[in-house]
């Protein structure tokens, strides 16, 4: 991945856990390659049952941000309960220097009694605690476009999760899909973003392969 031109990666697991190695095996083998984290993936249990775990594997790392995913089980409540659990250990992580982001996927645009879930945690949560990474594969597929929200909620966008979506709606290498990521990135101002972190669900041949493809494509667009 280094060699193809990415410097930065985000690791994802649970404490202790990231592919089977922990962040003390794994951080050293991340830098030896000359990439740096600026995020980690974790559980919502990890930040509530393990904070101080999700605190030593980010600082293993040299991470700024540690980064959560949601259920398709939720409800309004439930959005609105884990809005208020990101507040509250995001003031602790803040004071570790590390913002907790919250990752999304389709469902959390799916209405509620006309309300979206999406929108409940990004308005209960507090701006200087807790942002986004938003996956703009995920909401482009249930139809939320990624500008409308920039526009809705600008400066809450910290990270991007920059993954294509093919013409029959399944996952392609980032340039080789049907998202206007030049469209999206003219916005990167007002979203705040700081880190594109390209992705693929299902990479073909393998994800090296595919990942360096989608970078030698984001090389080439000009916006």
């Amino acid at each position: 991945l280094a060699g193809c031109g990415y410097r930065n990666a985000e690791p994802s697991g649970a404490v202790n856990n990231f592919y089977g190695r922990t962040a003390t095996q794994l951080a050293p083998l991340v830098a030896g390659a000359g990439l740096t984290v600026p995020s980690i993936g974790v559980g919502l249990g990890d930040l509530e049952n393990d904070l101080d775990g999700v605190i030593a594997d980010a600082r293993t790392f040299g991470a700024r941000y540690v980064r959560i995913s949601g259920s398709g089980s939720w409800n309004l409540d439930d959005y609105s309960r884990v809005a208020t659990t990101l507040n509250t250990v995001g003031a602790r992580l803040k004071q570790a220097g590390i913002t907790v982001a919250y990752h999304n996927h389709g469902f959390e645009f799916t209405e509620q009694d006309g309300v979206r879930g999406y929108d409940v945690l990004v308005r209960e949560t507090d701006p200087k605690l807790v942002a986004m990474e938003l996956d703009l594969y995920w909401a482009s597929s249930v139809g939320a476009d990624p500008v409308r929200l920039i526009q809705q909620y600008p400066g809450r966008f910290a990270l991007f999760h920059v993954k294509d979506m093919a013409a029959d709606g399944s996952f392609a290498d980032v340039g080789e899909g049907t998202i206007d990521f030049t469209r999206i990135f003219a916005h990167s101002g007002v979203a705040g973003v700081e880190y594109y972190l390209t992705e693929n669900d299902n990479p073909r041949p393998d994800g090296v392969s595919s990942a360096c493809d989608s970078y030698a494509n984001l090389r080439a667009l000009r916006y």
